[in-house]
């Protein structure tokens, strides 16, 4: 039991390390609305990684152009990596009133089924969603919204017109 508890601990703080070492890393502004996100390494299965996405927009995109300046936005977004090559790109401000969520905490990245107990929560009004971005708790009218997403040469990328809304309460 004190093994696993241990070997839990060393992988959650892997984990930490992995996010807090992808954070100090910025992306050059990207072109369009298709953007590099970072290599899928970075993104190992059971992780949550916080990044912003800078992009040069050409045209509107919903949601995303409204908080451009000068053509360019800062997309918030939290990165879950579901398995090494399957990953959730959530948007990180929650669908109440645009605060950013958190990761409230990481659970055993090696196991799927404690996934579903790590919460996302929102500091500003204590929502709360699942791993998945589904709504748990707190005044939010459902989950939080996410983009698709795709794996290219080993690059995880956010298509940022391809919003859409989190899962009804």
């Amino acid at each position: 039991m004190k093994r696993a508890a241990v070997n839990a601990l060393a992988l959650i703080a892997l984990a930490a390390v992995v996010g807090f070492g992808f954070s100090l890393y910025n992306p050059p502004v990207s072109e369009g609305a298709v953007v590099a996100v970072g290599p899928v390494a970075s993104f190992p299965a059971g992780s949550i990684t916080e990044a912003v996405l800078t992009t040069k927009l050409s045209s509107s995109v919903p949601r995303v152009s409204a908080n451009a300046v000068d053509g360019i936005a800062e997309v918030p977004v939290l990165v879950v990596g579901i398995t090494d090559a399957e990953f959730l790109v959530l948007y990180a401000p929650d669908p109440h009133l645009g605060c950013r969520v958190r990761p409230a905490s990481l659970a055993d990245p090696t196991a799927y089924g404690d996934l579903e107990g790590v919460a996302f929560i929102n500091p500003c009004h204590g929502e709360m969603y699942d791993i998945a971005g589904r709504y748990v708790g707190g005044p939010s009218p459902r989950g939080l919204d996410r983009f698709e997403s795709y794996v290219t040469d080993g690059v995880l990328m956010v298509d940022l017109t391809t919003f859409t809304f989190g899962p009804s309460r």
